[in-house]
Parts: C-alpha cells; sequence; structure tokens
C-alpha cells in the first residue's frame, strides 16, 4: 500500500468490509428479484399477491435506498451515519449481531480517520 496515496474509499476497504458489502448486496438483489418475479410472473408463484404491488414497489425501493446508505456510509468512513444504522438495527430491527458489525465499522473508521489525519498533519509540518 503506498501511504503518500491513501485515501478512505471503497478501494482502500478491508476485505471484511468489503465481504460485508457484497453479500448486503447480494440479499437485496434476492429482494429485488424475488419482487420483479412476483410482480411481472405472478403464475410462477401459484398464489395471489395478497397486498397492493405498490407494497412491493415500496419494498424493492426502500431496500435500495437502504443499500446505497450503508454502501456510501462504510466507503466514506461516515462515524454518524455508522452510528445511525447502528441503531436502527437495534431498534426497529432488532438485530443485535449487525448492530456489532456496524459498531466495529465504526470504530475502525474512526482509527483510520485519525491516522490520516495525522498523517496530513505530519506532511504539511515536514513540506
Amino acid at each position: 500500500m503506498d501511504i503518500n496515496n491513501y485515501q478512505l474509499n471503497f478501494s482502500s476497504l478491508g476485505w471484511f468490509r468489503k465481504l460485508f458489502l457484497i453479500v448486503h448486496w447480494l440479499s437485496v438483489a434476492v429482494i429485488v428479484l424475488g419482487a420483479g418475479v412476483w410482480i411481472f410472473v405472478p403464475e410462477i408463484m401459484n398464489q395471489e399477491l395478497g397486498f397492493s404491488p405498490f407494497v412491493l414497489y415500496a419494498m424493492v425501493f426502500f431496500s435500495l435506498a437502504y443499500a446505497f446508505w450503508i454502501q456510501r456510509a462504510i466507503s466514506k468512513r461516515s462515524r454518524g451515519q455508522l452510528l445511525a444504522l447502528t441503531g436502527i438495527q437495534l431498534f426497529p430491527f432488532f438485530n443485535p449481531i449487525t448492530a456489532l458489525l456496524f459498531f466495529a465499522m465504526y470504530r475502525l473508521s474512526k482509527q483510520e480517520i485519525e491516522l490520516s489525519q495525522q498523517y496530513q498533519l505530519l506532511n504539511q509540518h515536514t513540506e
């Protein structure tokens, strides 16, 4: 890794955070494809939807919006957003395991930002 060109973006994420994002996007893809099958080929499901298709549209929209939010928060190391995601995982989702993962990503992002700032200060004083 070239420390002189180190930037806080997706490319500089560690393998764990990249794997987390890949798994998350795959789960969103399953939701989107499942909703698409149910809307466009309902005979495959052998049952009626039971609610308005707008509910599926809303589910897809919010799943994609939530996935983009997670992608941006993790890639940009947005500490406030990571804490917000941690809180959302606890309530209303009641998902403490993912909340711990987001909190771990928050702590790691905080360390990376502090090290990046220290390095920038060091570079300014040596030039």
